[in-house]
């Protein structure tokens, strides 16, 4: 791993192991059941779309809009993963 390189997690038994996501092709089988579940049941009723009244949406976004998030910023202190 360099720098730059995204980290993931491999957990494994009672392991966990740290990966470069860029290198780990890993795909877990629940994962991916989880996710054509969603997919079938947003086909089958679309009306789902709509997970928050337009009312939270908006007051969600009012309330973080002047939030500001640097993806790329350097972690400071203890990060416990």
């Amino acid at each position: 791993m360099g720098a730059g390189d995204e980290l993931g997690y491999v957990i494994d038994g009672d392991e966990v192991r740290l990966v470069n996501v860029a290198a780990e092709t890993h795909e877990d089988p629940l994962v991916i059941r989880f996710l054509e579940f969603l997919s079938d049941d947003l086909q089958a009723r679309p009306q789902t779309l709509t997970l928050f009244p337009p009312t939270l949406l908006a007051r969600m976004q009012e309330l973080s809009a002047s939030v500001v998030i640097d993806h790329d910023a350097d972690l400071i202190g203890d990060t416990a993963l």
